[in-house]
């Protein structure tokens, strides 16, 4: 897709119409909230993983989400340059990381720790 078709079609989407009908494909966005996954995504990712690699990145998740629930020194701002970024980002990696552990099992402890590391974000300065 063009960055031509994009805007075609983000034109259209805005104005109500159908997306360009020259396209392979519609760009049709969805409505706020737009999420990371969709219905059919969310119901995927709360299935054993069939596939190798899929078993090694569930694993992952499952491990690092354990690690995370235990870490209690993740708020630590560094001297280094770009620290805020640095720890911004830290934060977005924990956060998505226990919701979709919270997402995979149902276990309330990961969505807690999640919001619980949103609540730290809002205390700080930068």
């Amino acid at each position: 897709m063009t960055a031509t078709t994009i805007a075609l079609q983000l034109q259209a989407n805005r104005a109500g119409a159908q997306a360009d009908d020259t396209s392979p494909t519609p760009f049709v966005l969805t409505p706020h909230p737009r999420l990371y996954l969709g219905g059919t995504g969310l119901a995927r990712i709360r299935q054993p993983a069939s596939q190798v690699y899929l078993q090694s990145a569930q694993a992952q998740i499952e491990t690092t989400a354990e690690r995370y629930l235990n870490e209690t020194d993740y708020n630590v701002l560094s001297d280094g340059h770009n620290a805020h970024l640095i720890r911004a980002r830290g934060m977005q990696t924990r956060i998505v990381t226990l919701l979709t552990r919270y997402l995979q099992t149902g276990n309330p402890k990961y969505r807690d720790a999640a919001i619980a590391c949103v609540d730290t974000m809002g205390h700080w300065e930068y």
